[in-house]
């Protein structure tokens, strides 16, 4: 049998559906630190072509660390100690490529790749709490504005490469 280093190798530089298979069978239990594999209970279309076409063609060369130089609002950067994937370093280059006035570095040392399966009470309260705390980052929308509630859409985009590292934006907006 393989291991699962061998495995993530072929995977991310032969990323073929048999490769993809054992990818997801061995290693996705690596990813987080409660028991169990992530990617089983998950119901999503994979589209291998498409994972193919930007593994081989598109993230070597996606970077977009020196724009978080120009974050204008607050980032909350989430980072699992025992990430196989995004390990924690990267977190750390994330923060260090962001105005250190505008960011939030949580370590979560019971976490992997997900901090809200591994430590959800706890990343629910950081959420919640910068949500809650980034009230004055839409300082130019009219006060009438303000009372409407926020929605809050989630977005996650790799940055970085070639160490994986992922960031997501949480985009505050008055629907």
């Amino acid at each position: 049998m393989l291991d699962a280093r061998t495995i993530a190798a072929r995977f991310w530089t032969e990323p073929d559906t048999e490769n993809r298979a054992a990818y997801l069978r061995v290693c996705g239990p690596l990813y987080t630190q409660t028991p169990g594999n992530l990617f089983e209970p998950v119901e999503m279309v994979r589209n291998n072509d498409l994972f193919a076409h930007w593994n081989v063609n598109e993230h070597a060369s996606f970077d977009l660390r020196n724009d978080l130089a120009e974050a204008q609002c607050p980032v909350l950067v989430l980072g699992g100690q025992h990430d196989p994937v995004c390990p924690i370093v990267g977190s750390e280059e994330i923060v260090a490529h962001l105005p250190p006035q505008r960011v939030q570095l949580e370590r979560f040392a019971h976490s992997g790749h997900g901090v809200f399966r591994d430590e959800a009470e706890r990343a629910n309260s950081v959420l919640r709490q910068f949500v809650t705390s980034c009230s004055d980052c839409c300082a130019g929308v009219a006060v009438q504005d303000r009372a409407r509630p926020l929605r809050h859409d989630v977005r996650t985009h790799r940055v970085g490469s070639p160490r994986n590292i992922s960031i997501v934006f949480v985009h505050s907006i008055r629907p």
